[in-house]
């Protein structure tokens, strides 16, 4: 009975300690700019306390960017920063007392952290070249993730410590850098002390949470400038949850990573939320799914309607008016030869066994792509997998693409370096939209000589980015586009809400840089087709956008392939340019990027799959090899015990660097009586792969004739291997899972096989049998 009424005292006890800690963030009938009304509140203001309870409450406010609910969203966040001063509804000359209750001697400003994934320009609003990215670095881009993460909580070490004039903390000891030789020397011993063990602190919390954001050694050891999209937003989280401050707001966190990803990046987010190191408070999409770790939900509608609780008692927004993507509708479209592309015609892009490396490390692995007018392809993949190095040489921004001949990369039929692919001849030919484009796009101010939104959507026609005096013709075609989406199209409103413009006219003459992010997003979409261009890319295009504003860009599009009730796309446009549109959808070719199935468009046929750089997406049974296989003397079921037996000769043993060289097969029942002969492959492969192979690899396939075999003009490509051994296998073993997969040191082998060819993988049984 004492032990009992000892817990029920210990229970009070961390009761009333819980009871007693101060509030995160607390407001009671305060004015909100844009906010129409509280579901279930009666009074004119809004009330929201969020307590400071760990694990057991997480708050996540989900609203649009734009329209009414955007107003209200923003209204919230700089409440939430301490950027603005609440004050009473009923009283609006009276300021609400301090908000955030748990902070004792510190401001808002220092002790909240902010991590917004919108626009990220350069100062001024001026043009960045994002395609300096995959060309030399210059010195005072040579700073690494880890120098950079570091410098944020104030520890400078390499290339940062030699740019400000200070000692490295982390440098070996008695070198210069350490010591201070040359350059602002420690005041004293103590101070290197101190320095040296926040250093290494730093470093520790760097090193402890990285891993849970797929940051690897490697990746920290990367130049900021060469880091990818989705690299680039991991890295800031990484950035906001060792920077020390005690809460942290993420807007828009999950938006560009893949699902692997954000699915740690949650996990992470719930454990350091727990810890209180820091606290965390979400901003997310209507589109976003809640995370499991968010307890209470504080949603906008477009209207501006709040309604605030625990998840389950708020309820979720209407579906879109526009229905979904998926994987699933591309089997089916492609089953029904929608967004396949036209055969018959030249291929616009066509892509054959190209390999990428930088610093050693690949890149792309024997990668082919085809592209033929009409064909709509999916490329998807985790960060990291190669996706916007394939963006690169299909866009002939990538210095690499000049490198490849017209058999290895031809765009619009010739090599990246024949004159009629000049820069500006292939601006007018491509259309583009990247979160890099994105980011780099000009945004001064009229005043400072900015553009227009008029101004920036016709800067398409050409693929600049400054203001240049457009047509007649061409002002008619910038016009026509904005009236179709001028309703969702709306200004940002700091403090008061946002409402679609006037007219049309009002729409175009207004400074690019005043609209939401969202609407900047949707106007460089309209840029990226104003000028009707043969091929598409679009990468991640719909970032930043609203509910509204992604269905609406989706729909149009889509229209003209995808059932319509009518051709609002065609409204303002004559006859004959009625007649241009819709011929230019049919022909249009197009690869667009979403780590959300639902974003992705309804029209697409063919889907890409990269996997650290290699294709991964199984092969169509329909594209046969070009080495015939022998005809099959018998077929194995089940039953038969079969055995595909393979032998694999590579460039050296790290399958994440090197790559097969020679694929030898045969396929035996379980009594090991082979079916016949079996066959064997050699994959052609360039003469620098070869040179770059270690000392045994180099004298041993020099000696069996290997290399040479690999070097021969008439070798078959990595492509027409890889489909030759799944159709040999498949002629014999045609039941999925039936043979499992065997041979010496068979293990390692497979390990190449899952990058290089991945449906053979797929096609057998999980279990191998390994003869070592």
């Amino acid at each position: 009975m004492f032990r009992l009424l000892a817990v029920r005292g210990a229970r009070l006890h961390t009761s009333a300690r819980r009871a007693t800690r101060a509030p995160l963030f607390e407001i009671t009938n305060v004015t909100i700019p844009g906010m129409q009304s509280v579901v279930g509140r009666d009074t004119p203001g809004l009330s929201w306390t969020i307590r400071d309870e760990g694990r057991d409450e997480c708050w996540a406010i989900v609203g649009p960017s734009g329209e009414a609910g955007g107003a209200v969203r923003r209204s919230l966040c700089a409440l939430l920063l301490g950027d603005a001063r609440a004050r009473y509804a009923d009283d609006a000359s009276s300021l609400h007392p301090p908000v955030h209750r748990f902070l004792a001697d510190e401001a808002p400003q220092q002790a909240i952290a902010h991590v917004a994934f919108g626009t990220r320009t350069s100062s001024g609003g001026e043009f960045v070249d994002y395609s300096t990215r995959y060309g030399s670095i210059r010195g005072e881009d040579r700073v690494t993730l880890l120098e950079s993460l570091l410098e944020s909580v104030g520890v400078y070490i390499g290339t940062v410590a030699q740019q400000h004039m200070r000692p490295d903390p982390l440098a070996p000891a008695g070198s210069e850098s350490a010591s201070g030789l040359g350059v602002l020397k420690w005041p004293s011993e103590a101070a290197k002390k101190e320095a040296v063990n926040a250093a290494h602190a730093a470093l520790e919390r760097i090193r402890t949470s990285a891993p849970l954001l797929r940051i690897d050694e490697t990746l920290l050891q990367r130049p900021v400038v060469a880091l990818s999209n989705g690299q680039t937003r991991r890295a800031r989280i990484l950035r906001a949850l060792i920077s020390g401050a005690q809460m942290v707001v993420l807007d828009e966190p999950f938006t560009g990573l893949d699902p692997p990803t954000r699915a740690k990046v949650a996990s992470l987010f719930s454990e350091v939320h727990a810890k209180r190191m820091p606290r965390i408070c979400l901003v997310l999409r209507e589109q976003d799914e809640i995370p499991s770790f968010v307890t209470h939900l504080l949603r906008v509608d477009d209207e501006g309607r709040v309604a605030l609780g625990p998840v389950a008692s708020v309820d979720a927004p209407p579906p879109t008016a526009y229905a979904p993507g998926g994987y699933d509708l591309v089997l089916a479209n492609n089953a029904a030869g929608l967004g396949v592309g036209d055969a018959a015609q030249a291929p616009l892009v066509a892509m054959h066994d190209v390999s990428i490396a930088y610093g050693g490390e690949p890149v792309l692995r024997n990668v082919s792509l085809t592209l033929c007018p009409g064909a709509r392809l999916v490329l998807v993949g985790d960060n990291g997998s190669g996706k916007t190095t394939l963006l690169s040489l299909l866009l002939g921004d990538n210095p690499r693409s000049y490198a490849l001949d017209a058999s290895q990369l031809a765009l619009f039929g010739a090599a990246r370096d024949a004159p009629s692919n000049a820069h500006v001849l292939l601006q007018k030919r491509m259309g583009h939209l990247s979160p890099e484009l994105y980011n780099a796009f000009p945004r001064k101010s009229l005043e400072a000589g900015g553009l227009t939104v008029a101004e920036a959507v016709a800067s398409g026609f050409d693929g600049i980015f400054t203001r240049r005096p457009i047509t007649d013709e061409r002002k008619e075609r910038v016009y026509t586009l904005l009236s179709l989406f001028a309703d969702v199209l709306v200004p940002a409103a700091r403090n008061e809400q946002s409402t679609p413009f006037a007219n049309v006219e009002a729409l175009a003459e207004a400074s690019f840089a005043s609209l939401t992010h969202g609407s900047q997003a949707l106007c460089l979409l309209l840029r990226a087709i104003v000028h009707r261009p043969p091929f598409l890319v679009l990468d991640e295009p719909f970032q930043g956008m609203s509910t509204r504003q992604a269905a609406r860009a989706r729909e149009f599009l889509d229209a003209g392939l995808a059932p319509s009730s009518d051709a609002w796309w065609l409204a303002g446009m004559s006859e004959s340019e009625q007649a241009t549109d819709t011929a230019w959808r049919q022909r249009l070719a197009l690869v667009t990027v979403s780590h959300y199935e639902s974003e992705w468009l309804r029209t697409c046929g063919r889907l890409l799959r990269l996997r650290q750089g290699a294709r991964t997406d199984p092969i169509p049974i329909c594209m046969t090899s070009t080495i015939p296989p022998p005809a099959p003397s018998r077929v194995l079921s089940a039953e038969d015990g079969p055995l595909v037996w393979i032998d694999c000769e590579m460039t050296g043993l790290d399958a994440r660097k090197e790559r097969l060289l020679e694929v030898a097969c045969i396929i035996t029942d379980k009594d090991l009586v082979p079916v016949d002969a079996g066959v064997t492959y050699v994959i052609q492969t360039p003469r620098g792969v070869l040179s770059g192979m270690d000392e045994w690899c180099t004298t041993t396939h020099k000696a069996t004739g290997l290399t040479d075999a690999c070097l021969a003009p008439d070798a078959p490509s990595h492509t027409a291997v890889r489909t030759a051994i799944l159709a040999y296998v498949l002629d014999r073993v045609p039941d999925v899972r039936a043979a499992c997969l065997a041979g010496s040191t068979v293990h390692a082998d497979k390990t190449f096989l899952v990058n290089e060819m991945p449906e053979l993988v797929e096609h057998l049984h999980y279990r191998i049998v390994d003869s070592c």
